[in-house]
């Protein structure tokens, strides 16, 4: 099963029980020294009205602290990988506010996949991949970014199919069959 398959199911309900406000999702697995939280801070000042979820861990040596005390975050403990998708059905963005950085520029979004396939608006800072990625909304500063995120909001609520299907083909049994066509392309190849 690919994460289109997992993510986009519209019956799953949302994580657990939060005192909520508008939600906006910051569906960050691991808060670890490549994620911006002065950016993040940033949105959930911005979006005060909002409730930027984090459902992952902080990584040990990170100083989350000021994001923690802002009154509409919510750091919840890692969640695993397959409750994720009850938490999207919450969400109205996603994003992935990471450092521009040596290892950035060279990360492939895992994440901005998995929000696509729950058919959700993903707002991202500027790196390579998330470029190629698709149809991703970036911020390349602080400024843009919370633009960028107040026309995410100002779209279409909720998930679309659209955005799901663009990341359909790349599930892992999508992946498979591509190596097997090829594999089966150089065989006959040598066989000529």
């Amino acid at each position: 099963m690919g994460a289109a398959d997992l993510f986009w199911r519209p019956t799953l309900a949302g994580g657990e029980a939060l005192s909520l406000r508008e939600a906006v999702a910051l569906g960050i697995r691991l808060v670890a020294d490549w994620v911006d939280l002065e950016l993040l801070a940033a949105v959930a000042r911005r979006f005060a009205h909002c409730s930027p979820v984090v459902p992952g861990k902080v990584s040990p040596g990170v100083d989350a602290s000021a994001l923690a005390a802002l009154e509409n975050v919510h750091l919840l403990v890692r969640k695993a990988f397959a409750e994720l998708p009850g938490y999207c059905r919450g969400f109205d963005v996603a994003l992935l506010p990471f450092r521009v950085n040596e290892l950035t520029v060279h990360a492939n979004p895992l994440k901005g996949r998995e929000y696509l396939a729950a058919g959700l608006p993903v707002v991202s800072t500027d790196f390579p991949e998330v470029r190629e990625l698709g149809p991703c909304r970036i911020g390349t500063d602080t400024r843009g970014y919370l633009e960028q995120v107040a026309e995410a909001r100002a779209g279409p609520r909720g998930s679309l199919p659209e955005r799901a299907e663009r990341v359909r083909s790349e599930s892992w049994e999508a992946r498979v069959e591509e190596i097997r066509r090829a594999v089966a392309e150089r065989t006959l190849s040598l066989r000529s």
